[in-house]
């Protein structure tokens, strides 16, 4: 259909038919890029400033990528100087002879900006569906397979390539991978052996994948911590949390999981500093986390939130730490909290039997009585089913004096001392918790 830029002939168009006006506004801007490109490539044209105004009609992203193809400036004062040394030298354009080849070549760059503008408006929504599935890592502006994966996919990925583009009519059933494509049915011995060539290392077992690739992850983990979360970064998310300033807490972590979950990731990678990396702390968070080790959901009931283990050294005897996170406050605290930690605590204690367990409950902010309720808890004993302890040691800490500990750089051999020397006073030591506090944040000395 030509409308031979007839006013009449078009409104007539539209007045018949109102989807028509929408998809001939759309289309529209495209048509006067069309022309204004064939007169410069085709015609010999000059009006290059017609060109960069055509181009400027397209809105957002594709508009910006038409730009970028065809100038190597959009100052509108140096395409007017310059005029055709204003082309950049990398434009297509410039290699079309025929009218047809410059529709094929304009089609091809009119739908991939098209796709390409596409994909940034949902790039969050893909990449959340992407983490789900535990295989990509966004790093550096990069999309990457974990390793098992890329090696999995580099065994396969002739094969899958060429049946990409052939007809398949079980994509949308349920069945075993291997029935879409034979390509699946793959010799994991194979897929060892080049991750073994490739790393320098024997990998004959899934056990021994499991852990290399718990390695790899726990060096990623330590050089996401170099990289992401200094202490002024720390303590600055502490003080997101006590203001409750989501969105500043989103944009430092992460946009995609509630923000009670980002606090106990943030607790893991503070105490994991404290203890001066000692341990493996992806296995002392109970957190599931994705590919790129940003925290998923949150810890599972029936547990604590972080479990650190200690082994036995000259400062402390070999234990159990179970970190209990929380953001409820006031009497929410109370109804909350006070049940489950103290439970947590009595049942792993009750299970592995090692009277030097304990607990440290970390909020941003602390109910009295809460204080006084997990104190008291030293001489009440706790039962579960058969089994019974008595009394356990629950330390109370907010998180300005968490704050307080990485600015001072205490390390754990120092808080474990301090904890259990205000935890064996008597009950009845007036202020020992403000004096606990105030003895484990000041400055540390190696």
């Amino acid at each position: 259909m030509k409308l031979n830029g007839s006013p009449k002939t078009e409104a007539n168009l539209l007045s018949c038919c109102p989807t028509f006006e929408v998809h001939f506004n759309y289309d529209k801007p495209y048509y006067r890029l069309y022309e204004n490109i064939k007169k410069i490539f085709l015609d010999n044209g000059d009006d290059y400033e017609a060109l960069l105004n055509s181009a400027k009609s397209i809105n957002q992203k594709p508009g910006i990528l038409w730009r970028s193809l065809l100038f190597r400036t959009t100052n509108i004062s140096v395409i007017r100087k310059n005029g055709k040394s204003s082309i950049s030298s990398a434009c297509p354009f410039l290699n079309c002879s025929s009218e047809r080849e410059l529709k094929e070549v304009f089609f091809k760059y009119l739908h991939v900006f098209k796709a390409i503008a596409t994909l940034l408006d949902y790039f969050d929504l893909n990449r959340r569906y992407f983490n789900i599935t535990d295989t990509l890592i966004f790093e550096d502006q990069l999309i990457k397979l974990d390793i098992l994966l890329k090696y999995f996919f580099k065994e396969i990925m002739e094969d899958l390539y060429t049946e990409a583009f052939t007809r398949c009519d079980t994509l949308t059933q349920r069945i075993p991978l291997i029935e879409i494509s034979s390509a699946f049915d793959v010799d994991i011995n194979k897929v060892y052996q080049t991750l073994s060539a490739d790393l320098g290392i024997k990998i004959k077992s899934s056990e021994q994948e499991t852990t290399y690739v718990n390695d790899e992850r726990y060096r990623r983990f330590n050089a996401l911590i170099d990289k992401k979360y200094n202490d002024s970064i720390l303590v600055e998310l502490l003080n997101c949390f006590e203001k409750r300033d989501d969105k500043r807490i989103e944009v430092l972590v992460i946009d995609e999981v509630a923000i009670p979950t980002i606090f106990e990731y943030v607790l893991g990678i503070i105490w994991y500093k404290v203890s001066e990396r000692k341990g493996n702390i992806l296995d002392f968070m109970k957190l599931s986390l994705e590919a790129n080790l940003l925290p998923k959901t949150h810890a599972a009931g029936g547990y604590a939130d972080i479990i650190y283990e200690y082994k036995a050294c000259t400062s402390y005897p070999k234990h159990s730490l179970l970190l209990e996170a929380t953001l409820a406050d006031g009497n929410n605290q109370r109804r909350m909290e006070m049940e489950p930690v103290s439970r947590h605590l009595g049942d792993y204690r009750i299970r592995f039997n090692n009277p030097f367990d304990y607990s440290l409950f970390v909020s941003t902010y602390l109910d009295k009585n809460m204080i006084s309720d997990f104190r008291y808890r030293k001489i009440i004993p706790y039962t579960r089913d058969e089994g019974t302890i008595t009394g356990m040691k629950i330390i109370s800490m907010d998180t300005d004096s968490l704050k307080k500990i990485i600015e001072n750089k205490v390390k754990y051999k120092y808080l474990y001392e301090v904890f259990d020397k205000y935890h064996e006073m008597p009950l009845e030591t007036v202020d020992w918790h403000d004096g606990m506090i105030k003895e484990v944040t000041v400055k540390y000395k190696a």
